[in-house]
């Protein structure tokens, strides 16, 4: 606990700024307002008088914002004295101080940190990070970028002229839960397909269903996404993210696929960044229908649609490949009759406790795979295969001990799910649907 208050002292707290003066959204050419930080100690024009300062708005989730301020912590001094950076966080001082305890690295006097920020994100509109937004020695906003441009290159030509053009990210509010065109939202059936929507830096997959966890969807909508993340949730693959361990691309460009810079040293790499990549890659499609239609009829209509717009033919095909078997016991929990179902349904973490209520088992496992895929240090790439014969919902509350960090963490969660339901999990060899992606 004294640890954690020492490093609340490298944390600043929200800015102060007196009376009730209106935040005005800047852009670029603004100035930066002289609003007294860190409890009224600096100002910001301490910050940026001897060339540029970097408001680095990051969380604690953010992998690439770690790389980057770690990146920063390490060069930062090679600027001598021009360079400062303040990163800025909406989450707690608590949670920040806790972070920077447990990454060391990132402690640099040149990087200063304000939590539980209320006042930099409405000067400086986003929604996805990371977020850098560049100072020049006069207080001027000259740059809003992502994480690929915060370089030494830039870095070095912005110090020599801040006039340099950069590339501007300039979000627009997005709420992808609602229709991808809220002027058409009244339409109870379409189908659209479209390149990357302009101003919208989020990129994802959503689709909705009647009932959690139920058969009969009602809306697909990929938002500025790839093309192998569309046709993997088409598929209803197992996971976020598609794995590359169950999806196959037999065709002539895989640039068209995935980012051709992956896997190559960054020193070595002359290509097309991935931002860039991602910019002119990315596909948003939609689908929604006035009443749930069956999954089988939905997403065949889905799989039709991507394969039009994008001339691909997919498939899947059987393959062997490492899987995770699951089993039971005879008399295992999970085979035990079950009170009738009700209308209510609920899966979940609440507390130190995973909460089930009417949840198949194949839907618990899909969550499974949705929750610790990427998450953990060494993720598994081996499907589920359910060989439980099961048919009944499960209602169940599983302790998931005081350790959080282990709430994402795939074995964990087999083992809890072991001892309360009596379930075996065994990695073994076996044939898996794979989806092929070709050339018509």
């Amino acid at each position: 606990m004294q640890a954690i208050k020492k490093l609340l002292l490298m944390v600043w707290a929200i800015p102060v700024f007196a009376g009730a003066q209106e935040i005005r959204p800047l852009k670029i050419n603004d100035k930066l307002p002289e609003v007294a930080i860190a409890g009224g100690k600096i100002m910001p024009g301490e910050l940026y008088r001897n060339g540029l300062l970097i408001i680095n708005f990051w969380a604690t989730w953010c992998a690439p914002c770690q790389v980057e301020m770690e990146k920063m912590a390490r060069s930062i001094d090679s600027y001598n004295d021009q360079v400062q950076m303040l990163c800025v966080a909406y989450e707690s001082e608590e949670v920040i101080a806790a972070y920077l305890k447990k990454h060391p690295e990132l402690t640099h006097p040149k990087l200063k940190f304000i939590a539980d920020d209320k006042y930099f994100q409405k000067l400086f509109f986003h929604q996805a990070l990371p977020h850098n937004v560049w100072i020049d020695s006069k207080g001027m906003v000259k740059a809003i970028t992502g994480g690929d441009d915060l370089n030494s290159k830039n870095i070095k030509a912005f110090l020599e002229n801040p006039e340099n053009t950069m590339y501007v990210k300039a979000e627009v509010p997005f709420d992808y839960l609602k229709p991808m065109h809220i002027p058409d939202s009244l339409l109870e059936f379409r189908s659209i397909f479209s390149r990357r929507i302009p101003g919208v830096e989020l990129s994802g997959t959503v689709v909705s269903s009647s009932k959690f966890g139920r058969p009969h969807a009602k809306r697909f909508f990929g938002f500025n996404t790839r093309i192998v993340h569309l046709f993997w949730k088409a598929y209803q693959m197992p996971g976020l993210d598609d794995n590359p361990y169950l999806l196959e691309v037999r065709t002539r460009d895989r640039s068209r696929f995935y980012w051709p810079g992956a896997g190559i040293d960054p020193d070595k790499y002359k290509g097309i960044s991935n931002e860039e990549w991602d910019r002119t890659h990315g596909f948003s499609y939609e689908l929604t229908t006035p009443e749930p239609v069956a999954d089988s009829l939905f997403f065949k209509h889905v799989i039709s649609d991507l394969e039009l717009n994008l001339k691909i033919r997919s498939f899947t095909e059987m393959q062997e490949r490492r899987i995770c078997e699951v089993t039971c016991t005879k008399d295992a929990p999970v085979l035990q009759p079950m009170p009738a179902p009700d209308d209510k349904y609920y899966l979940g973490v609440v507390k130190d406790q995973l909460v089930i209520k009417n949840i198949s088992l194949d839907r618990l496992l899909d969550w499974i795979a949705d929750r610790t895929y990427k998450r953990n240090v060494s993720p598994r790439n081996e499907p589920y295969v359910n060989t439980v014969k099961a048919s009944n919902l499960i209602t169940a509350s599983i302790p998931l001990g005081d350790n959080e960090m282990l709430y994402t963490d795939q074995v964990h969660l087999e083992k809890c799910l072991g001892r309360q339901l009596g379930l075996s999990f065994q990695l073994k060899t076996g044939l898996y649907p794979v989806v092929i992606l070709s050339d018509l």
